[in-house]
């Protein structure tokens, strides 16, 4: 009998110790939530204090640069042979959820694990210039956390000429858009840009110091730019092929996941929409 009420305790600890566990990550993860809005909130007041009126002719005069050398990145992008043995962007079938680890993802995929280590995926930080080419932008220097100090060049350069499985986010979606080639284009614009629309400040900034941030690194980034705002260089790709075996393994296992997990919400919810639910007898 004693041995029956020890064994009791013991369960009842067990299940307080993980009830008060769960809760300890849970409260982690909403302070984490929020230390991340406000450092996002950080970076929008840093970016309206560059945006005040004594500082509007200097603004005027980056969003001016800014687009000449995306044009001139759009023009060097036409000079490339272009491959068209390739559906159009808008008639490619996702592959998998944004929400979904894409590597995790095809690593669990028997004919896309392979591919892993050939793949590009960088969200918030590609930009089309036609239905076949994009560019992708990253900082111009990178934060050593070892040194402390700022190094010349983009997290990007370790791609330039090398040959990648592209990935893009598509709204909710991630699409798989074909085999492309990295051009460096920063000689078109050695010093830099401010972001360009649609890029990421956000990404720009994990992108320059890593992740997690550095507590005080606003401080940090105005060490290498004193307007607090990261100047992003460009990567060409290029499309030269398109794997439709990659394509259509991942296009199907998305469609017969959907399908599963529609069937799952439905005998969840007690029947499909329009249909009257099961009676228990």
């Amino acid at each position: 009998m004693i041995a029956l009420v020890e064994e009791l305790q013991e369960k009842v600890k067990e299940t307080v110790a993980k009830d008060i566990f769960e809760d300890l990550v849970n409260r982690y993860s909403e302070a984490e939530m929020a230390r991340v809005d406000l450092e996002e909130r950080c970076v929008s007041l840093e970016s309206l204090i560059t945006q005040s009126p004594e500082n509007a002719s200097p603004k005027a005069a980056e969003e001016e640069k800014t687009a000449e050398a995306y044009e001139r990145y759009r023009k060097h992008m036409k000079t490339f042979s272009s491959f068209s043995d390739r559906p159009s962007v808008k008639d490619l079938k996702p592959v998998c959820s944004k929400s979904t680890n894409l590597y995790a993802y095809l690593a669990q995929d028997k004919n896309a694990k392979s591919f892993v280590h050939h793949v590009l995926y960088l969200p918030k930080r590609v930009n089309p210039t036609s239905d076949f080419q994009f560019i992708a932008f990253g900082p111009s220097h990178r934060y050593d956390h070892r040194t402390k100090n700022w190094i010349n060049g983009s997290d990007l350069e370790r791609f330039h000429g090398e040959t990648r499985e592209l990935f893009i986010t598509w709204n909710s979606l991630v699409l798989y858009v074909g085999t492309y080639k990295c051009h460096d284009l920063r000689p078109l614009c050695p010093e830099g840009t401010h972001n360009p629309v649609h890029i990421s400040a956000s990404e720009m900034i994990d992108a320059a110091l890593g992740i997690p941030r550095p507590k005080n690194f606003l401080n940090i980034i105005k060490q290498c730019y004193p307007d607090g705002r990261i100047r992003v260089v460009a990567t060409g790709l290029h499309c030269v092929g398109f794997n439709q075996a990659l394509y259509d393994s991942l296009r199907k296992r998305f469609a017969t996941d959907n399908k599963t997990e529609g069937k799952r919400k439905a005998d969840d919810d007690g029947g499909s929409e329009g249909t009257e639910p099961k009676r228990r007898k």
